[in-house]
């Protein structure tokens, strides 16, 4: 932690590669350990910002070990990915470069990112028409496209095999309750 920490202060570290490379360190000792709840948040929020091309590799590594452990490291952590990534697109998605860092972190942790996808659908549909429907798109910025629909697909397929595994349950205990109730009934009337 001591010789990562330097990397989350600005005027310490001025290449790229050296900071995120501190950020990774951080990622996986976030990862492992109980770390404070601000530290965890300062390292997220700098690595959603982090579309630099230099330091691309190293920030997707770092957040491929962030992101999955983000909702458990503190008491509102769906809340607080929710939140940054939403501010970043909001904030900083008029770059296309941020939007598409942002939106491929989204895809490929599309599972993570499911119970808070109220909150990012919209956002995620109207960079649809920015990355796949101009004629300056590139081919990368349409697969992104095409990628982002098709995870609104999975997590209305996913709701919908929620919805269905919850009422199944349901039924299953109203089925299992009214057995209890005939037999008790049935009881009853032949001790009677």
């Amino acid at each position: 932690m001591t010789f990562a920490w330097p990397c989350l202060l600005s005027k310490n570290c001025v290449d790229p590669a050296t900071k995120y490379h501190g950020h990774l360190l951080l990622s996986h000792i976030i990862a492992k350990f109980a770390i404070h709840k601000r530290i965890v948040l300062q390292v997220f929020h700098s690595l959603l910002k982090a579309h630099a091309v230099e330091a691309r590799a190293v920030v997707k590594q770092a957040l491929e070990i962030l992101t999955p452990v983000m909702p458990g490291r503190m008491e509102d952590g769906n809340g607080m990915l929710t939140h940054w990534t939403k501010q970043i697109i909001v904030e900083e998605g008029h770059t296309v470069a941020q939007l598409v860092h942002i939106l491929q972190l989204v895809v490929r942790h599309y599972k993570v990112y499911y119970p808070v996808r109220h909150h990012l659908i919209p956002h995620m549909v109207n960079s649809l028409q920015r990355l796949g429907f101009t004629s300056s798109a590139t081919i990368e910025h349409r697969k992104l496209a095409v990628d982002l629909a098709e995870v609104v697909i999975k997590w209305e397929v996913q709701r919908v095999k929620d919805d269905q595994e919850t009422t199944e349950v349901r039924i299953h205990k109203e089925c299992h309750q009214l057995y209890c109730y005939s037999k008790v009934y049935c009881i009853v009337i032949l001790e009677v």
